[in-house]
């Protein structure tokens, strides 16, 4: 990983500051600033980025992309409404003004196509499965789960109830797809120095601890224990059975059916256990230092597009052995549960 020294930071920050200026004056004249020029004058105004290295930058490109984009009903790439969130468009915003002084202009060609290859991946053999899937399909009003898979997977769920539950150490596997695959036992954050590399420092001290930063951001990661989760869609995604390679869903008409009888039979086998359920927070590593409480419930920002909801389980004390996978039966799914498939 390339470091960023302290003649870089010092060279990004003149032209930084440069803009700053210039968005400060125009904030002065009739007209006031747009609101991508707030944007920009937020982040110039503490650019939190400027001492990152450049992988890890570009990896921040990529994950915000994945967030500003949707796979839309007539089964086309179309932006996120800013009615439903404008926070990536922020984060994007941001990311241009960073690579403005690190390139002096956009990223790279070759990261915007970087950025850009999982979004073309829908359409990797033509109409996207996930529009084919729904296509005619009419959702409930009310609230619904939705849980993608393969076809024969899920009909002895919906069948029988018949599902698996995994620990949260295995979605590291290296073999998982993309858009599966996370460490899901730990969280990381990165605290910016670029002030403190410019005044000669090159550590500081946290909770009785030197932390050595040198020359780059502090990486703290916060690491618990292995759990259970059960992960579904708070929604119809079309972008969802192609990024977990699916071919059929499960739509859950009462969710809190579904939930309560799967806690409860968790809970009969494992007494001892915490459940846990709702939707799942994503956090910026870089701006939300205190945006969740539950570890378990929590994931980087780079999955938000997945809008997940999650039922876990947390073990009071640490289990004496390593978790595996466990297979449970919830009962049929039949009554208040419905497939779709290709």
């Amino acid at each position: 990983m390339g470091k960023v020294t302290v003649d870089q930071i010092r060279q990004r920050l003149e032209g930084i500051e440069q803009r700053r200026r210039h968005y400060e004056l125009k904030s002065e004249q009739p007209g006031r600033l747009s609101r991508h020029e707030v944007w920009r004058h937020a982040y110039l105004a503490r650019p939190y980025l400027v001492g990152a290295p450049d992988d890890r930058a570009a990896d921040r490109l990529c994950n915000i992309f994945m967030n500003v984009m949707e796979l839309g009903k007539e089964g086309k790439i179309v932006p996120v409404p800013m009615s439903e969130t404008d926070e990536y468009m922020q984060v994007f915003t941001h990311m241009l003004e960073e690579y403005g002084s690190r390139n002096g202009g956009m990223p790279p060609g070759e990261l915007i196509g970087r950025a850009r290859a999982p979004i073309l991946k829908y359409f990797e053999h033509g109409t996207p499965i996930g529009f084919t899937m729904f296509q005619g399909y009419e959702a409930p009003s009310t609230p619904i789960l939705v849980k993608y898979g393969k076809r024969q997977f899920l009909e002895p769920m919906l069948r029988a109830g018949d599902l698996r539950l995994a620990n949260a150490g295995l979605y590291s596997d290296m073999g998982f797809l993309d858009a599966v695959r996370d460490d899901e036992t730990s969280r990381t954050f990165f605290i910016p120095t670029y002030k403190e590399r410019l005044a000669g420092e090159t550590h500081l001290d946290f909770q009785g601890h030197r932390v050595e930063f040198n020359d780059d951001d502090i990486v703290l990661p916060l690491v618990f224990d292995d759990y259970y989760l059960f992960s579904l869609c708070e929604s119809i995604h079309y972008r969802m059975p192609t990024d977990f390679d699916a071919d059929a869903a499960i739509v859950i008409r009462d969710p809190i059916r579904f939930k309560q009888r799967l806690i409860s039979t968790f809970l009969v086998r494992f007494t001892d256990w915490v459940p846990m359920e709702g939707r799942v927070t994503y956090y910026d590593p870089y701006r939300d230092y205190s945006k969740f409480s539950v570890p378990e419930m929590a994931k980087h920002f780079g999955y938000a597009y997945q809008k997940e909801v999650r039922v876990a389980f947390r073990p009071r004390r640490k289990p004496s052995t390593p978790l595996e996978p466990l297979f449970l039966s919830i009962g049929p799914m039949t009554d208040y549960a419905e497939m779709v498939s290709v």
